[in-house]
């Protein structure tokens, strides 16, 4: 045999060998692109919630914007509650707890709109509430009362008797915040209601505070009278006189003349012309000259009236100083010229 028909023996001999191998590749190679396309298309056709559970590490789309109403009017009320369900859990599964949270208060809300007793059975999850799951507890009832309460909040307080101390604070706040929105007075009459506390005094602040930017003078005064009435008006002398001022001066007045001498006189005092200072200086003064003289309550309200509108507008408050046979002084660090202290907790003492 030539070298040239050697050599053309090996090209065919190499060329036989690369068709065969090819030839017994390419069914493994399709079955192995088959198994990666099957792969994508079940994870294309799996449940986003499934898909999400599975990873354990964040919240699916569907778990964070919720389900649209197009979609929940097209659920039955089972697949709605199993969604929530899943949803709950998934959201529980998280890893960070930033979103984990989110997915919480999300999860809550819709729960406090769509059925409530499921969410108290999904809360017992977290019991016993250990200082690992206090937070997610706390988000989850915060958020689900705040809701709830909103439009049903005597059932909103029947739950809380089952609920542990370590959350009971924060769904009080959320049942006062969302039943002061729609029903303030009974709100108050409640709190005023619950055991003297800190929790009962935070509260009422934090209802004080909402009744007064309401511009309304009608429940500004229907509030005061309900609070003035309470052990609360001696202990948050300074927020009732403050609140109360706002629309019925006059009233302010005879209630804080009638406590009797104390600190908590003193605020009410200083509270009043303060927060009427913030309306006009001259009827702060004119209110301040009125006040009883005792633990010189009217001298300190007068000369920290004086102090501040000396400021702005010197000669006014001279010329009203000299009027009434005042004189001024200049010192801010008077009694009264300072803001007055903050109220009397009756957990602190006295």
């Amino acid at each position: 045999m030539t070298a040239l028909q050697y050599r053309f023996s090996f090209i065919l001999f190499v060329i036989v060998i690369g068709v065969g191998y090819l030839v017994i590749r390419q069914p493994e190679d399709n079955s192995s692109q088959e198994g990666l396309s099957a792969n994508r298309n079940v994870e294309t056709n799996r449940d986003p919630t499934e898909i999400s559970m599975s990873k354990g590490t964040r919240l699916t789309q569907t778990a964070i914007q919720g389900i649209n109403e197009q979609s929940r009017q097209q659920l039955e009320d089972g697949d709605l509650i199993a969604t929530l369900d899943v949803q709950f859990r998934d959201a529980r599964a998280m890893l960070n707890d930033r979103d984990r949270q989110t997915a919480l208060k999300v999860v809550a809300r819709k729960l406090a709109k769509s059925d409530p007793g499921m969410a108290k059975s999904l809360f017992n999850e977290f019991l016993p509430v250990t200082r690992r799951k206090q937070s997610d507890a706390v988000t989850f009832i915060r958020d689900f009362m705040d809701e709830y309460a909103s439009t049903h909040p005597e059932d909103a307080l029947a739950w809380t008797e089952s609920l542990p101390d370590s959350v009971v604070f924060d769904a009080y706040h959320s049942i006062a915040r969302a039943w002061a929105q729609s029903d303030p007075l009974s709100a108050t009459d409640w709190i005023l209601g619950i055991p003297e506390s800190q929790t009962q005094f935070d509260l009422v602040r934090e209802i004080g505070e909402l009744i007064k930017n309401s511009q309304s003078n009608s429940l500004i005064n229907n509030w005061a009278a309900k609070v003035a009435q309470s052990p609360q008006g001696y202990h948050q002398s300074d927020l009732l006189a403050r609140v109360w001022s706002t629309a019925n001066p006059q009233a302010t007045f005879e209630w804080a003349s009638s406590i009797p001498a104390s600190d908590s006189k003193q605020l009410a005092f200083a509270s009043m012309v303060s927060n009427l200072r913030e309306q006009d200086h001259r009827i702060a003064a004119e209110w301040a000259n009125k006040f009883p003289d005792e633990l010189g309550i009217r001298e300190q309200a007068i000369q920290s009236t004086l102090y501040f509108w000396n400021k702005l507008d010197p000669d006014a408050a001279r010329n009203w100083a000299d009027s009434q046979g005042i004189g001024m002084q200049q010192d801010p660090n008077l009694p009264g010229v300072s803001a007055p202290a903050l109220s009397i907790n009756p957990l602190d003492g006295e």
